[in-house]
């Protein structure tokens, strides 16, 4: 966890259950990603920050060994946001915000499973108004994450 500098770290312990939401909602065309990490010693990250843009939409990750964090998935847009609680990667309940802060819509569901690429993809689908089938990762999206993890490895060793 904190020793290795070649596979140690809180991003690759981490980083593949954050990057889900992000490369499930912006996509994996056009997708830029810059890295910021606290490096200890051994150039292991113990916190790290990844900003991410894909033409006029953002997002952002942060992954932590030993740091405190309320772990919960916020969505923002426009009109409104949604929230999931934490844990959010064990979604049980959603909540949709709107301009109104009393207008507040909480929506349950039962998850089949414990996989959290289920779990995503199906909350993903059903808040998109959808329901009765699985929606899983793609072989595009796996590909991304797995490319953005050897990008994060190369820039540390850079460090």
């Amino acid at each position: 966890e904190w020793d290795d500098p070649v596979c140690a770290g809180s991003f690759t312990e981490f980083g593949s259950y954050t990057l889900l939401p992000i490369v499930k909602l912006l996509g994996t065309k056009n997708l830029k990603w810059h890295f910021q990490s606290v490096l200890n010693k051994n150039r292991v990250d113990s916190y790290t920050k990844v900003l991410f843009s894909c033409g006029d939409k953002m997002a952002a990750t942060k992954t932590g060994l030993g740091i405190k964090s309320a772990g919960e998935l916020t969505v923002s847009g426009t009109k409104g946001y949604i929230r999931v609680p934490a844990p959010w990667w064990k979604t049980r309940v959603f909540e949709v915000h709107s301009e109104d802060p009393r207008d507040i819509q909480v929506f349950s569901n039962d998850f089949l499973g414990e996989g959290l690429r289920y779990e995503l993809g199906d909350f993903l689908y059903r808040v998109r108004g959808h329901s009765g089938r699985e929606y899983k990762l793609r072989p595009e999206e796996s590909v991304l994450m797995a490319e953005i993890m050897e990008d994060f490895l190369r820039w540390r060793r850079a460090q």
